[in-house]
């Protein structure tokens, strides 16, 4: 076809793949009809139509007709997820979850294989369930139209597996089978689920943190479903290891509050790092009780059955915090900055007040953030520290004092210059300034600027323009060096809008219901945030057990992509209503009841007469 280059194109032809009438994709090929015959033209249609998602395949030929040519582009069409669903399963939580173990996404691209891998994703999963004979059988229903492919998957479960026989293995175990069974609740004959393993564990480890065993290990090696009796063995390496004890030297804490300051016994082993946590747990604890100067120390020691872990402590003086002062602060107030300060005075709350050297390097960042985050890049904070233990006379002091000053350099507040947009079509220009925060003569900030950023971005996905691009350009203005030129640079790329939204799962609900809490429509903008709203308002209806909502083709570069809301009716109840009244007079009585069925029946009884 290359020979014929220069040959004037008379038609472009698309087959096995259609395009609607109104479809924008055909248009934006580069090769057009009218136009000479150009290979590089036709290689960028070509990758063009691929980029689409929307063909597995695609060839180009052509047919040539005197002195023009049809232009075919001959494609096999990619088909999508559709609609998955699972028969043969009444618990609606398992039938959830064994949709997620197919992995199969609707609206994204059916891949050769997929269905089979969905079968043994189920399989997997009601194994973890104690489901260890399933049958799973998968068929497809094809929606040529909207080119997505529905598949049912119909699942017997199979026979529930009980627990077996138990074996433990290890050097020092420290428990017997019969305790073991006990401990983690691993009766023979009890059902097999999820979490059987998993809570057995933690029944053990928590049981050898008891006996202070920290640096226990419990692992599950092997387990095994005996067909013929269907019940799983289970084989359990089990190390008690040594006996720890841990301690406090120089301060007075409890066994339960070590308990949560040391993380070993939550983690259930033994490490530097959880050490090393602790002894930071420890520090911090004591440093609120008013010890700002505490040093904490930890060593190990023992043998390989005992191991002894001792927190060294020297808490020092206890000092009270008198004075926290600001001073050259003129664009904030003081009650602005103490707002985002962590060390306090003390009062009748704080008795000794709050300080540490962490926290105040905590507070002098907090406070340099907030000015920077205002236009004053070169403000500083310094920071002075007055520590005594004696009183003016000399006398020593029951408890030390300190004074803690903030030095504030602001320097001069930058702000804004010009603030440009680029890039904008003049149709959503007056729409996307109205976002911006950035107005010139504000105080710069690269905050404002992110938040601005996320603001174009947002306005954007909300309208289809699933490609776009945001960046960000500044400099210092030439007439004035405090304040600095600021542009939004916008590629906005193509805007993808929706073409049919497919509807399925409704049966019992009247549609009306369901069209007026859709918020996506066709020809409409692709909004993920309208899509999002229109899942929350159906789920608000409660009458769906499920509801997914999902763009077809999600990866590709289409112009105009479907919509997917697919529910899952929740099972209705019948309610029958019921009236009845009884009737006495005199002696004897006939009584008159009505049936909740609405037949009528009497009754009459005789009493002897008085």
């Amino acid at each position: 076809m290359w020979e014929w280059t220069g040959v004037r194109v008379d038609k472009i032809a698309f087959e096995g793949v259609t395009f609607d009438a109104d479809d924008p994709l055909p248009e934006q090929l580069a090769q057009r009809a009218g136009e000479p015959l150009d290979p590089t033209k036709v290689r960028a249609s070509t990758r063009r139509l691929f980029a689409s998602g929307r063909y597995r395949d695609i060839v180009v030929r052509g047919v040539r007709q005197g002195d023009g040519m049809t232009l075919i582009f001959d494609g096999v069409p990619q088909f999508f997820v559709g609609r998955v669903s699972i028969d043969g399963v009444r618990n609606d939580q398992l039938t959830s979850l064994l949709k997620y173990g197919t992995e199969l996404s609707p609206g994204t691209a059916l891949t050769q294989g997929a269905i089979p891998a969905g079968s043994d994703g189920i399989k997997q999963l009601l194994e973890q369930q104690g489901r260890h004979e399933p049958k799973v059988s998968a068929s497809t229903t094809t929606d040529k139209e909207n080119h997505q492919i529905n598949v049912a998957y119909t699942v017997d479960i199979g026979p529930q597996a009980r627990v077996g026989q138990v074996t433990i293995i290890g050097t020092d175990p420290g428990l017997t089978v019969e305790e073991f069974r006990k401990i983690g609740r691993l009766r023979e004959g009890t059902r097999v689920t999820r979490d059987t393993t998993s809570n057995a564990l933690a029944r053990l480890r928590a049981q050898f943190q008891k006996r202070d065993r920290l640096a226990a290990t419990v692992s599950l090696q092997k387990q095994t479903y005996v067909e013929s009796r269907r019940q799983v063995d289970y084989e359990f390496n089990v190390n008690q290891g040594p006996e720890v004890k841990v301690s406090v030297e120089g301060a007075d804490i409890s066994k339960r509050q070590l308990h949560r300051l040391v993380p070993i016994y939550e983690e259930g082993t033994i490490d530097n790092d959880l050490l090393n946590e602790g002894v930071f747990n420890i520090r911090d604890f004591l440093q609120q009780q008013g010890y700002f100067n505490t040093t904490v120390e930890v060593r190990v020691t023992g043998t390989d059955t005992t191991k002894q872990i001792v927190f060294s402590v020297d808490r020092n003086l206890r000092h009270k915090v008198m004075a926290v002062d600001i001073t050259g602060n003129k664009y904030f107030s003081d009650e602005i900055l103490r707002e985002r300060m962590r060390v306090r005075k003390a009062d009748a709350y704080l008795r000794n007040g709050r300080f540490s050297p962490a926290l105040v390097a905590a507070d002098v960042a907090a406070i340099r953030a907030l000015y920077r985050a205002n236009g004053f890049d070169q403000a500083e904070v310094k920071t002075d520290v007055r520590d005594s233990d004696k009183k003016a006379n000399g006398e020593p002091l029951k408890t030390a004092e300190i004074w803690v000053t903030f030095t504030i350099a602001e320097g001069v507040q930058q702000k804004f210059g010009a603030v440009n947009l680029q890039g904008v079509d003049p149709s959503r220009l007056t729409a996307v300034k109205g976002l911006l925060n950035a107005q010139s003569g504000q105080p710069f900030s690269l905050v404002t600027l992110s938040g601005d950023r996320d603001a174009v971005l947002s306005f954007y996905l909300a309208n289809g323009f699933d490609q776009v691009k945001v960046e960000i350009t500044q400099q210092q203005a030439s007439a004035d060096a405090a304040r600095t030129d600021v542009a939004l640079n916008v590629v906005e790329g193509p805007q993808v809008s929706i073409g049919r939204v497919l509807l399925s799962g409704v049966e019992l609900t009247r549609p009306s219901v369901v069209d007026r809490r859709i918020m996506v429509h066709p020809a409409d903008p692709l909004d993920q945030t309208a899509l999002l709203e229109t899942q929350r308002n159906l789920y608000d209806l409660a009458l769906f057990n499920e509801v997914v909502t999902a763009v077809q083709n999600p990866n590709g570069d289409a112009p105009r992509k479907n919509v997917l809301v697919q529910v899952t009716e929740a099972k209705r109840w019948n309610v029958s209503y019921g009236f009845g009244f009884e009737a006495q007079t005199g002696t004897p009585s006939n009584n008159v009841i009505t049936s909740p069925s609405g037949t009528t029946s009497s009754s009459q009884e005789g009493k002897p007469g008085v």
